[in-house]
């Protein structure tokens, strides 16, 4: 019997250069004991919800007996504990007028130092660059900020004010430990009102026999 997990299927690309991944978060599964299929639909959910661009791919299993994924499992039966950063609580979904400052702040814990806290907002007007023909994110190309625990209660904060349409913005806020473990928040959605309307690119396909 031959079990086969892809981090996404033959139409949809990889994205390799956000911090979190389908890969750690399968393999994150495997280690506190799920199955081969829990740890898939565990890694899946995930992006589903986690993460702006990764929620894009499409993690596919296949089993040569069918309904085995479930019953098998990799390494002992054992639990080892989250070494990565935890979100314990973080900013809600809000809205807001354009072209104010906002805080934005998460509550993290951690067995190891947190080295580093920033989030990575994905503005609406935001599109992927282009390589090669392949459509290849890059966080470099996103607006950015640190978010800062003066207090050390493990509470971090950070401002925010570039909310320029009048648009759904979304951020992912990320924690690394001092071990270079790297976790993500759940995205968070700003609904930004009162701004300047976003203009729509032209579509360059679309025929005069279109409806």
């Amino acid at each position: 019997n031959r079990i086969v997990v892809t981090s996404t299927d033959d139409q949809t690309n990889t994205y390799m250069e956000y911090a979190d991944s389908f890969c750690m978060y399968f393999t994150e599964g495997l280690l506190y004991n799920k199955s081969i299929f829990d740890s898939w639909k565990y890694a899946r959910d995930i992006l589903l919800t986690h993460n702006i661009v990764l929620a894009n791919m499409n993690p596919l299993l296949d089993e040569g007996i069918p309904v085995s994924s479930p019953k098998i499992f990799v390494g002992g039966n054992f639990n080892l504990p989250n070494m990565s950063p935890i979100f314990t609580a973080y900013s809600n979904d809000i809205s807001i007028t354009a072209n104010t400052t906002q805080i934005f702040y998460a509550e993290i814990s951690n067995f190891k130092e947190i080295d580093s806290v920033w989030a990575i907002v994905e503005p609406p007007d935001y599109q992927l660059s282009q390589e090669n023909d392949q459509f290849i994110p890059q966080t470099s190309e996103l607006p950015s900020f640190q978010l800062l625990d003066d207090d050390m209660d493990g509470r971090y904060e950070g401002t925010y004010n570039d909310f320029k349409y009048h648009e759904d913005y979304r951020m992912l806020i990320y924690a690394k430990n001092s071990d270079g473990d790297i976790s993500a928040s759940p995205t968070i959605i700003i609904d930004v009102i009162n701004g300047e309307k976003l203009l729509k690119a032209p579509d360059l396909y679309k025929t005069s026999n279109d409806t």
